[in-house]
């Protein structure tokens, strides 16, 4: 979603185990940190791999699912460069969002966007110009580990969730905030949480049958 460490680092050991053949990129130098320098050096051993940034309008599509980049826009990225905007310390303002949907649910993630952002994508849903209709987000990656600068009510609203992932650990910063947790109780919305049941998986029903959530346990 974002070039800071706790989102591409180790990506570098993934490209050391898969063959890929087109990369879909943050805005970001690609030099900003060494878990993102440690990727790139080893993306660009990828034999044809073709390269771009991740963006609004871009959609890929196969059987039973549909999975579609929202956000950020491509002026947006077109802005920040060219204005000499210092795109790296405003990483969480670029972070690509993306949503899939297969066999019938819709799932969000949002990476470290924070709220004043998720509002364009809801204005945007009200507007009915998304490729994508969000409103049916059954379940939603909760943005930026719980922060409470993300996830606002009036996107939950938006989304209409029934189910949250938080992903987060140990943290000095007081991930994820009481007034997120509450705000998701408020919306309705079963949370589960990475740092007290450990992995969360969800497993989606064939022909639109719902899903259902586990966990491992830490």
């Amino acid at each position: 979603t974002h070039a800071e460490e706790d989102h591409c680092g180790a990506l570098d050991v993934v490209l050391q185990h898969f063959e890929v053949k087109h990369a879909y990129l943050p805005l970001a130098s690609t030099t900003v940190n060494n878990e993102y320098a440690q990727f790139y050096q080893e993306l660009l051993k990828e034999k044809d791999c073709q390269r771009e940034y991740a963006q609004n309008g871009l959609r890929l599509d196969g059987e039973n699912y549909t999975f579609a980049f929202l956000y950020p826009y491509g002026w947006d990225l077109d802005n920040a460069i060219n204005s000499g905007c210092n795109f790296d310390k405003y990483a969480n303002e670029y972070s690509a969002v993306t949503y899939l949907e297969y066999n019938g649910v819709g799932t969000l993630f949002t990476g470290d966007l924070p709220a004043e952002k998720e509002m364009i994508l809801a204005n945007a849903q009200a507007s009915g110009i998304l490729s994508v209709d969000i409103s049916d987000t059954e379940i939603l990656k909760v943005g930026h580990h719980g922060s409470a600068y993300s996830t606002s009510l009036e996107f939950l609203q938006t989304l209409g969730t029934e189910t949250a992932v938080i992903s987060c650990g140990e943290n000095s910063y007081g991930h994820p905030a009481k007034e997120t947790i509450e705000r998701l109780a408020t919306a309705g919305v079963k949370v589960y949480r990475t740092d007290e049941k450990g992995s969360v998986i969800v497993c989606v029903g064939e022909n639109s049958q719902g899903y259902t959530v586990s966990t491992l346990g830490k």
